[in-house]
């Protein structure tokens, strides 16, 4: 799932804390990341698990600047 970030200096803290909560977390540019979630059930699930790991950062760092902006999760398979 790709997450944007509003503020590029943010950035490397917020892959350092998906990667602390044991995400995969890849930068892709300035401004997204590509993160995964091991071992979970469904597309669904890692999408509502990124969704807390988001709602977590928020509420830690201040700020309600970053977004999951790839919808892959709904995708048919």
């Amino acid at each position: 799932m790709q997450i944007s970030i509003e503020n590029p200096e943010r950035l490397d803290d917020f892959v350092g804390f998906l990667r602390r909560g044991g995400c995969i977390a890849l930068r892709l540019n300035e401004t997204t990341v590509e993160a995964l979630v091991p071992q979970v059930a469904s597309p669904l699930s890692e999408r509502r698990e990124l969704g807390a790991y988001l709602r977590s950062w928020q509420s830690a760092s201040g700020t309600a600047a970053v977004t999951l902006v790839d919808s892959r999760a709904f995708a048919a398979v």
